[in-house]
């Protein structure tokens, strides 16, 4: 691939409300030599440039500096924050490259770059991103992306950008525009991205959102505080044990069920008829299963990842961090006391 490489001419207007950057003049070098000349002459000229372009008599009676910008064409680059993600070890023909309107990016090396941690799933092709308070996850070739708060209930609403994550040359590639959900905008302007903090000044003094789990030692002691008598399951798949009881309010009981690989089962109970389990993702298995006098509602891709069902004026759900039998679902559900 050729490599062109440019100093672009830029006046900057600065008039109370009124700012402005033009691009008035474009020249191509080929070594530092031509590049020192020309930066020489856009600084030297470039003001009287400046004003003869924007129409002012004299550039100097008005707010208006040049500068000149360094432009390399037929490289492609990613920063973040306007650091350069490094790509030396990846062994990729390409960082970037278009999709359905998308500018897809390596997902490892960009969320790294921002400091998050990156998980793979490789039985369920799925790639994890994020880091101790929130997470996104998404499948290959399944375009559907969303946010999970590991701290509070819930996630964010699925979204579909018209592209979904592809394995190419053994990376994960992802549409820039995911990184949204983890507080990330982006700029691309042909082989160039660059990412940003959208609230980077926040986070100097971050402001800390109080969990709305409150956690108690036993079932007896969340049972003073639920306006209900609250059902659990009595028997458990292989392995697993009672690890956590919190709620929120009266009226929501979370239990978490954790193994010695610390995989997880999350049980919740609550009044109304709404869908409590936080799981918004797009399933390949939705079924509904029989199950005493509750309809039940399985979602999973190979096997079942949650199970939602209404019983009375309470509603439940169960949610698998690794995907259960529907055997094991259904035993789980029918031994709830």
């Amino acid at each position: 691939m050729k490599v062109q490489r440019f100093l672009l001419l830029n006046c900057y207007i600065d008039e109370g409300p009124k700012k402005e950057q033009l691009t008035i003049s474009k020249k191509e070098y080929e070594n530092d030599e031509q590049k020192n000349y020309i930066r020489h002459y856009f600084i030297s000229y470039g003001s009287w440039q400046c004003g003869c372009v924007c129409g002012r008599e004299r550039a100097y009676s008005h707010s208006v500096c040049a500068g000149a910008e360094d432009v390399l064409v037929g490289i492609q680059t990613i920063t973040v924050n306007n650091e350069a993600v490094d790509f030396s070890g990846a062994n990729l023909s390409q960082y970037i490259f278009e999709e359905n309107g998308n500018v897809m990016v390596p997902v490892r090396a960009v969320a790294e770059k921002m400091g998050f941690t990156v998980g793979w799933d490789g039985e369920n092709q799925a790639v994890t991103v994020g880091d101790e308070t929130w997470e996104v996850k998404a499948y290959i070739g399944m375009d559907n992306y969303a946010g999970v708060s590991k701290t509070a209930i819930g996630m964010t609403a699925p979204q579909s950008y018209g592209a979904a994550p592809q394995l190419v040359e053994d990376t994960t590639f992802v549409p820039a525009k995911m990184f949204e959900l983890l507080d990330y905008t982006y700029q691309a302007v042909g082989q160039f991205v660059n990412f940003e903090k959208t609230n980077a000044a926040e986070d100097e003094n971050p402001v800390q959102i109080p969990n709305p789990f409150v956690p108690y030692e036993s079932l007896d002691d969340v049972k003073e505080v639920l306006s209900f008598d609250p059902v659990v399951p009595s028997v458990l798949p292989a392995g697993f044990e009672q690890n956590e009881i919190t709620s929120t309010g009266s009226d929501f009981l979370q239990i978490v069920y954790t193994d010695s690989s610390d995989n997880s089962i999350v049980y919740r109970m609550a009044e109304g008829s709404e869908d409590i389990s936080g799981d918004y993702n797009t399933y390949k298995i939705n079924n509904e299963v029989k199950i005493g006098d509750s309809t039940v509602t399985m979602r999973g891709n190979d096997k079942i990842s949650n199970a939602v069902w209404i019983n009375g004026e309470f509603v439940f759900s169960v949610s698998f961090d690794v995907e259960a039998e529907e055997t094991e679902v259904i035993n789980l559900i029918e031994n709830i006391k």
